[in-house]
C-alpha cells in the first residue's frame, strides 16, 4: 500500500474507498500519523525503504534536530522514540 502512492493522504483516501485487505490497515494508521507529524527516522534502514515509509532517513541525529529547528519559527515540539515500534505517545493540546 505504502509503495503505490505518493503521500499519506492518497494512501488514507484508497484505503477508504477499497475492500479491506489483512496489512493495509497498517499503511493506513501510519499515514494517518504522517498527516499530523513529520516523521525522521534513524536506522540502518535503507534509505529506499523510508521514503517507501514516507519518512526522512537521518544519518546524524544532531544535525536533524538542528535542520528541524531551523525550519520552524517558534520552538518544534519533537519527540525521541527509541523504541517507536513498541510505544504509543498521545499529546495533549493545553
Amino acid at each position: 500500500m505504502m509503495i503505490r502512492h505518493k503521500n499519506p493522504r492518497e494512501v488514507i483516501d484508497r484505503f477508504r474507498h477499497v475492500k479491506f485487505r489483512m496489512g493495509d490497515h497498517k499503511a493506513f494508521l501510519w499515514c494517518r500519523s504522517l498527516n499530523k507529524a513529520q516523521v525522521h527516522l534513524y536506522s540502518s534502514i535503507d534509505e529506499g525503504l523510508c521514503r517507501a515509509l514516507m519518512v526522512r532517513p537521518v544519518r546524524d541525529i544532531r544535525e536533524a534536530l538542528e535542520g528541524i529547528g531551523k525550519r520552524h519559527s517558534g520552538p518544534p515540539r519533537i519527540a525521541v522514540m527509541p523504541k517507536a515500534n513498541s510505544s504509543y505517545i498521545k499529546f495533549r493540546t493545553n
